[in-house]
């Protein structure tokens, strides 16, 4: 591992410029203090990804690529912008190529990042099937990772940050992790990064592969570490290491290596609400669809119609659209947020995406919409706040952006936008009331880049200083009134 390189006093300067909070500061100078090897556990939502990013921009610049799940590419991207001033090279599509190397940060998604050598796997499939036919054992040789991992390996990297490190180094097996650590052997990083909020999801077992890259002479062999933490067991189908054993032992190893902090460990510097935009990749097909009626829209404003239901059922569509090309990325997010949090409070703005959520969804949610009676709301209420197999509550937010308490949440997701930012502030009063016991809120955001989801997006960060301001209601108030359709067609026009 490299020596220390601690920030000088420039960087200091720009970390205190960027407002890192004072934890957030001290993350950074751990991984300093571990020669740049380090786990960062911190709980969800208080900001790992920043602290990654202040790494790599203040303590140890240069060239990383960040691996991290699909739906998250275009956060990373924007994060990056927003905190260094850099452009970041989003890699897409299985077939690798000749990547640019004038950039300082390179996103991938662990289902692309490797694939098994073809020739290698169908010669060791005949052979196994060969013996098998014949009553003979065969045990298959391992089959190398080629793919993208290669290509990145040449561009001269110094630092590997993975994102959501329980699900890409979870299973040395799984052909994601075993590129992880070609790549991990191929580059020999300065900086090696672990985001996660929960590093071990089920077992001791897990932990292995994350422990042995970040300080592999604490951990330096994987059996060792099994009979020692893992409860070996041996069966008439040889040794098993599902349970944990020496856990207090296991603490002190692993806290030499990782921060971690607790909402309520750091509950006085965070805001009561944290507003998360997140930009997601858009179908190819349905994205040229979009723009063929913004086009149509554009020329519709160029000819000066005042027709105020005209315009408003263009922008109608045009929000109608945005949704369906970030549908499927949408469904990923989702997909991905179950993974690691139990709740979430949805609403959208057409019945038809409503709609859609629910042929998704049906099975894990509950929903209103203006045809709900009041006992059925109420139903569907309860059922939310007390049953655990139902994880999602989908509204619309005219009818379930008022009169509901649905505090089983501590977050809000809006998949549409409504008209107005008061409208927003509705939505996550739903989660904001007597009975709520999370002592921080988050409203999710995500959208279509591009799109007029974007101009919202972009009108509610700058309305107020803050998103979270909008919504605590505490200055700029006659905010709350005013329409997005207004900046979407000001942009438009220019």
């Amino acid at each position: 591992m490299p020596l220390v390189r601690k920030c000088g006093k420039l960087e200091r300067e720009k970390m205190d410029k960027l407002k890192y909070l004072p934890y957030q500061k001290e993350a950074i100078r751990f991984v300093e203090s571990h020669n740049g090897y380090a786990i960062i556990g911190d709980d969800c939502g208080i900001g790992k990804t920043m602290e990654a990013i202040g790494v790599s921009d203040l303590s140890y610049p240069g060239k990383y690529i960040i691996i991290c799940t699909k739906s998250m590419k275009l956060k990373w991207m924007r994060e990056l912008k927003k905190w260094t001033g850099k452009d970041s090279y989003i890699i897409n599509g299985e077939k690798e190529k000749r990547l640019p190397k004038n950039y300082d940060y390179y996103i991938i998604n662990y289902h692309i990042l490797g694939r098994e050598n073809a020739e290698i796997k169908k010669e060791e499939s005949a052979k196994k099937k060969l013996a098998t036919e014949n009553n003979l054992t065969y045990k298959m040789k391992s089959v190398p990772v080629e793919g993208w991992w290669q290509k990145i390996s040449e561009l001269g990297i110094i630092g590997i940050i993975i994102d959501e490190a329980h699900r890409g180094l979870n299973n040395p097996k799984a052909i994601w992790t075993r590129s992880i650590v070609e790549l991990y052997k191929t580059t020999k990083p300065k900086v090696f990064l672990s985001l996660s909020g929960t590093p071990i999801r089920k077992r001791p077992k897990n932990f292995y592969t994350m422990l042995h890259l970040t300080a592999p002479n604490l951990f330096p062999n994987e059996y060792k570490y099994y009979y020692r933490y893992c409860d070996p067991k041996h069966t008439r189908w040889g040794w098993t290491f599902d349970g944990s054993t020496n856990e207090e032992e296991l603490h002190e190893l692993v806290s030499k290596i990782m921060i971690r902090r607790m909402k309520e460990d750091v509950q006085s510097q965070l805001p009561n609400h944290l507003s998360i935009p997140i930009p997601l990749e858009l179908s190819s097909l349905e994205a040229k669809e979009y723009i063929n009626a913004q086009n149509d829209f554009i020329e519709l404003l160029n000819k000066s119609v005042q027709n105020k239901i005209i315009i408003k059922n263009h922008i109608s569509t045009l929000k109608q659209l945005a949704y369906i090309s970030k549908r499927n990325s949408l469904f990923e997010w989702l997909d991905d947020y179950l993974l690691d949090h139990s709740k979430l409070v949805i609403f959208t703005w057409h019945k038809i995406v409503m709609n859609d959520l629910m042929s998704r969804y049906g099975k894990i949610s509950v929903k209103i919409d203006g045809s709900v009676s009041n006992d059925k709301r109420q139903l569907a209420e309860d059922s939310f706040n007390t049953n655990k197999n139902i994880n999602f509550f989908i509204g619309q937010i005219d009818a379930g952006g008022e009169g509901l308490t649905l505090t089983s949440s501590d977050s809000v997701c809006l998949v549409e936008y409504p008209d107005t930012p008061g409208q927003v502030k509705q939505a996550i009063d739903r989660i904001r009331r007597i009975g709520q016991k999370a002592l921080h809120l988050y409203l999710y955001l995500p959208y279509a880049p591009g799109t007029v989801e974007e101009d919202i997006i972009n009108e509610l960060e700058t309305s107020s200083s803050n998103v979270s301001m909008i919504l605590d209601g505490k200055k700029n108030k006659t905010i709350f009134n005013h329409s997005f359709d207004d900046c979407i067609i000001n942009r438009l026009k220019n």
